[in-house]
């Protein structure tokens, strides 16, 4: 029988091989009876063929319950997926070729075995409808399967037991996307230390550029990638945008396996390739970067939603306080993890300068670690306390002078530590403390602002405004300036909209030039700090979700905030030129917005409430 079904019954004596077998005498076969005699028969026609009208794809999702999430992972393995996919080959007699599995675990331990057998409709053995009696048929998954997979050298499973119904169902292969979908994960690991994680971080580029090649998902402006650092723990999150209309491989279900099908050590390759990638990095103990979890892909349309809201009220301004701010720098040398902690713990350390001064709980403090050079790290601080409480700013002031450097270092190594729990993060080694900045306060000059009322209908969607912000120095009050100028700002806002990949009319920049401190002989530096305000608004249709703007933006230290304000200035219309040091971000947050709609009316009172505005 051939392709098409036709059969053969018989055999010509009269030419090709018969021919010759006649004209011998090997076995004493001389006629063409013989031949005849022998020939091949068909007993069924082409009907009898069985293929699917269309080609199909048989999918299902067996729970199986493990001991704990190790256990789950060892079925990760690419022998143990091998194992699993000859066992469902035994009962299906579908192809190798044709077989996916994966398994995505829980902390709990219950791994979750997705299944896919593709029947074709040519060079394939299998019916949909068959597959799915076969598979449906089987009551004894979690002993099966543990039973294959113990079979491995090394590998044992404590226990695998199948939980809830198994279904399995058929549809026709989808060929083209319908529409754009974002798959999304991310994947825990262990370093050495903080600095391999912030070595990790500034591969994010190449890692997003890894993890395309592995699932097979077009590259994406809109897809990204974050690595995040709590001491030695990293996490690695992405989302990858597939675009509606998309065919073949990149479609984001077939990336979503990918991923999923992804174990240990492939996720382990990632940061390693990443790593050799371009400049090539090398960790300080590269045999300290670990797995530790998978925490499996997720697929979801792109869509937004929207609802709207009647109703009437007023927006009243706080009471107005004098506030006073005290502010003051410590210097010391730290090592390079230790700084980096330090930087992540400024809400520990913000919160230990609080308690130090004896400030008011209405008091507000912020702090923030250079790390541009360790053997100079600079601690900042700056507390925001009411002119009038108690203590007062002077005794306040009196207070934190008074605090040796000795316990300045034991505290600090202390808040560090119990920022982390479970475990704690590791402390810094710090010595050589002192005060580059005695503290001393100032007044805060506030200005008025008024109470605004409203009425009508206001309709809330996913708008979105990020806001963050730099400051840096640059050489000269010039360079400062020529930021300042509509065509600085300008390459600042394409800068962003490149890395955001929000419109440029949806992004605003401020610019304010000050002054570096005078020297104590009178004296005035040089250097203007420069303050760049940012905020990015994220429309309700956006394609690009804004907590993937956010989680980007914050992805980037400070020396890549300070090459790519430079090279954004360097490429404005007229082009820039500054040298920018001690650049300090502070992470954008997220606001939602209301859009009010046209039938609301806004009204502001003639008599002017009073707003506390703190200028820093």
């Amino acid at each position: 029988m051939n392709a098409g079904g036709d059969t053969w019954k018989g055999a010509d004596a009269n030419a090709g091989l018969w021919k010759a077998l006649i004209d011998s005498t090997i076995g004493g076969v001389n006629a063409a009876g013989d031949i005849t005699a022998i020939a091949i028969t068909q007993a069924s026609s082409k009907d009898a063929v069985q293929t699917d009208a269309a080609a199909k794809v048989i999918t299902g999702d067996v729970a199986l319950t493990l001991t704990d999430y190790a256990e789950c992972d060892k079925l990760k393995g690419a022998l143990a997926m091998t194992q699993i996919k000859s066992y469902i080959k035994t009962k299906t007699s579908a192809l190798m070729g044709n077989i996916l599995t994966t398994v995505v675990c829980s902390d709990a331990g219950v791994g979750t075995l997705h299944i896919e057998v593709t029947s074709p409709t040519l060079n394939g053995n299998t019916l949909s409808a068959d597959v799915v009696t076969k598979l449906g048929a089987i009551t004894t998954w979690g002993a099966d399967i543990k039973t294959e997979v113990d079979h491995l050298n090394g590998v044992t499973l404590a226990k695998c037991e199948k939980t809830g119904k198994v279904t399995f169902t058929a549809a026709d292969i989808v060929t083209t996307q319908a529409t754009a979908q974002r798959v999304s994960g991310s994947v825990k690991y262990t370093t050495h230390n903080r600095a391999d994680c912030e070595d990790i971080k500034g591969k994010s580029a190449a890692i997003l550029t890894d993890i395309n090649t592995k699932s097979g998902a077009a590259t994406n402006a809109k897809s990204s990638v974050t690595v995040a650092c709590v001491d030695k723990a990293v996490t690695l999150s992405y989302s990858l945008l597939t675009n509606k209309d998309v065919t073949g491989a990149n479609q984001g279900v077939h990336v979503l396996n990918k991923l999923n099908g992804m174990d240990s050590a492939a996720w382990k390759g990632v940061i390693t390739t990443a790593l050799a990638a371009g400049t090539a990095v090398t960790l300080e103990d590269a045999s300290k970067l670990v797995v530790t979890k998978i925490i499996g892909a997720t697929i979801a349309d792109t869509t937004t939603t929207s609802t709207t809201t009647t109703g009437t009220g007023t927006t009243k301004a706080p009471a107005y306080v004098a506030m006073t701010k005290i502010a003051g720098v410590l210097e010391m040398t730290v090592d390079e993890s230790g700084c980096l902690n330090m930087k992540d713990a400024s809400t520990h350390l913000a919160a230990l300068m609080k308690a130090e001064s004896k400030a008011p709980a209405t008091a507000m403090v912020t702090v923030t670690t250079d790390c541009a050079t360790l053997s100079a790290v600079t601690m900042s601080y700056e507390i925001l306390t009411p002119t009038s409480g108690d203590p007062t700013p002077a005794a306040m002031v009196t207070t934190l002078k008074a605090i040796s450097a000795a316990d300045y270092t034991t505290k600090i190594k202390a808040k560090v530590v119990a920022a982390g729990t479970k475990p704690a993060w590791t402390e810094p080694t710090i010595t050589g403390l002192k005060v580059k900045t005695e503290p001393a306060a100032t007044v805060v000059t506030t200005t008025v602002g008024p109470t605004t009322t409203y009425t009508g209908s206001t309709t809330k969607g996913t708008k979105k405004e990020i806001a963050g912000k730099l400051v840096f120095k640059v050489a000269t009050k010039d360079e400062c300036d020529k930021m300042a100028e509509k065509n600085g700002k300008d390459a600042i806002i394409k800068m962003l909209a490149d890395n955001s990949k929000i419109d440029k009319s949806n992004i605003a920049v401020t610019v304010a030039c000050t002054a570096v401190r005078r020297l104590s002989d009178g004296r005035r530096l040089s250097k203007y700090n420069a303050d760049v305000g940012y905020t990015i608004t994220v429309p309700a249709g956006s394609a690009v979700a804004a907590s993937t703007v956010a989680t980007t933006l914050q992805g980037f230290d400070n020396a890549a905030w300070t090459t790519k304000m430079t090279a954004a200035l360097a490429a404005a219309s007229t082009p820039i030129t500054v040298t920018i040091t001690e650049m300090t971000k502070t992470d954008p947050t997220t606001t939602t917005i209301h859009d009010v709609s046209a039938a609301t009316t806004w009204t502001i009172p003639m008599g002017l409430l009073v707003i506390a505005h703190f200028l820093f």
